[in-house]
């Protein structure tokens, strides 16, 4: 098992952003027939909220996938929905909102949350007092989860571009070799082909 570490620095940052920046609220404006799409890279096991409002959502469609194109889905005649799903792998997801109307624009407004805000806490929020601590455990529990989850995430990025980075300087060197040897070969060639010359038109 490889061990890695992580400063704490580093940590800090991502627990602000888990508990903090993963909520975005906006509005889209959809003319007919076009289409509105954003991207988030999510680490595996993460899960994600969207509610979905729209005003006319019998012409609205939604769907979200995966770049590797192994998770898809298709919803339409999104009025008012709650839409979830958990990550079953790491990487780049798609998420995007389409008119399906010609001539209609519709207007969509969406909440989009992942990881611990995305998490419903209502049956333990409805408790009394009592409970409220078990809350807050429960928060930091799956906030330290999503770090973890994060920090894996992070891991493989970090190999994938020194792996990548080591590729591309196994490249570069193997070109500048091959560009020497062509170098070398030519001034060869060019002191060869001179001697002829010079020794045809007898100045040797």
């Amino acid at each position: 098992m490889i061990n890695y570490k992580i400063p704490i620095s580093l940590l800090l940052i991502l627990v602000i952003f888990i508990s903090q920046s993963n909520a975005i609220e906006l509005a889209i404006k959809l003319e007919g027939r076009q289409e509105h799409c954003f991207f988030d890279s999510l680490g595996e096991r993460i899960l994600v909220r969207l509610t979905i409002v729209c005003d006319k959502g019998e012409f609205l469609e939604f769907k979200v996938s995966n770049q590797d194109g192994t998770y898809s889905e298709t919803q339409a005649e999104l009025k008012t929905q709650n839409f979830q799903i958990i990550t079953e792998f790491e990487g780049e997801y798609q998420f995007c909102f389409h008119n399906t109307d010609l001539k209609e624009d519709l207007t969509v407004y969406f909440d989009y949350k992942t990881g611990v805000e995305a998490k419903d806490y209502a049956d333990l929020i409805k408790k009394e007092d009592g409970v409220k601590f078990e809350l807050s455990a429960k928060r930091l529990e799956d906030t330290l989860k999503d770090i973890s989850l994060e920090k894996r995430f992070i891991y493989r990025h970090q190999q994938y571009n020194s792996a990548l980075q080591n590729d591309l300087t196994f490249k570069i060197q193997g070109f500048s070799i091959i560009t020497l040897v062509l170098l070398i070969a030519l001034a060869i060639f060019q002191s060869y082909y001179l001697r002829q010359f010079f020794k045809e038109k007898k100045m040797l």
